[in-house]
């Protein structure tokens, strides 16, 4: 039988979709932070140099400090003991220097290599080891008699 004839009313269906309009995107009201753009391979390069650099100065003034058989009374002074925890302490911030900028590259930079990466990290996971050891031994250089 045919729709609408006879008298019976016409099919309609319970459901007819409507269309809707589309939802507006989600914006976040500000731009978000790239933070890999500022660990760049300069940027990061430079403060590993920084910190090397430091690490090799303190390393120096350390020695400057220690006692040898050449100079046994060298350790008894008292300028030999300040320039000995000078030395220290710029050697403890060249190691920090150069493991924050060895994992904020390696972790968060977009421009590395992933087999860089994980170099870098292995490399500042040394450097922790270490110094982490020495500390533990009394300090970065070892105890000094």
């Amino acid at each position: 039988m045919q729709p609408g004839v006879g008298g019976q009313p016409q099919y309609q269906p319970e459901y007819q979709p409507q269309v809707q309009a589309q939802q507006p995107v989600y914006r976040p009201p500000r731009q978000p932070i790239d933070i890999g753009g500022f660990f760049s391979k300069k940027i990061v390069t430079i403060f590993i140099l920084i910190g090397v650099l430091l690490f090799f100065i303190g390393a120096i003034l350390c020695n400057g400090a220690a006692v040898t058989k050449a100079n046994p009374n060298i350790g008894e002074t008292e300028g030999a003991m300040s320039l000995y925890k000078a030395g220290t302490i710029v050697l403890d911030i060249g190691a920090l220097i150069t493991t924050l900028a060895l994992f904020g590259g390696a972790m968060v930079s977009n421009e590395i290599d992933v087999k860089l990466k994980v170099a870098m990290l292995s490399v500042a996971t040394a450097i922790l080891i270490v110094m982490l050891i020495m500390a533990l031994m009394g300090a970065p250089m070892g105890k000094m008699t």
